[in-house]
């Protein structure tokens, strides 16, 4: 591993370094992190190596150019930039957006790379379809009272109250 990291470092003159995996749904939102020491630098975002994510110069989001994917999609925050937070929010992820990104930091000649995993949407279930699913469910809004009790604890109020009144 070292090995390849210095040769790396020979071959092209840049810091690499492995950040993470993230995984995220269509439809969803991730942030994607990039996180620096240097507290006053430009950051130049990519997706696969060339399309163009966003980015930061002195403080400023650019945006020109940027590729079709990621407009209107893409969040920084400005707020973040002076703790060296250089990390972005992609909004309302698709398949196309799966891959490598890099979040090259231009002041310490650094890229980081960022493999973004999109899955599937997955439906949660409503308390409604959960009800219809199971409907020997041991409480539910039809099987209890007004006050909100379960059926098996109303029949032993029930039950109580009518031993304590046969015994008067």
């Amino acid at each position: 591993m070292l090995a390849r990291f210095l040769v790396h470092l020979l071959l092209t003159g840049k810091v690499f370094m492995q950040v993470s995996t993230e995984i995220s749904a269509v439809g969803e939102s991730v942030i994607l992190p990039c996180l620096q020491q240097d507290l006053d630098t430009n950051v130049f975002w990519r997706h696969k190596g060339s399309a163009k994510v966003i980015n930061i110069m002195k403080g400023k989001e650019v945006t020109e150019g940027q590729s079709e994917i990621f407009k209107d999609r893409i969040q920084t925050f400005p707020s973040e930039y002076s703790k060296g937070n250089y990390s972005i929010k992609l909004s309302d992820v698709e398949y196309a957006h799966e891959g490598t990104y890099s979040c090259f930091i231009v002041e310490s000649n650094t890229e980081k790379k960022i493999d973004l995993v999109v899955n599937e949407k997955t439906v949660r279930p409503t308390k409604t379809a959960t009800m219809e699913k199971s409907p020997q469910a041991p409480f539910s809004e039809e099987n209890s009272s007004a006050e909100g009790q379960p059926p098996k604890v109303l029949m032993l109020q029930i039950t109580v109250l009518g031993l304590a009144l046969l015994l008067m």
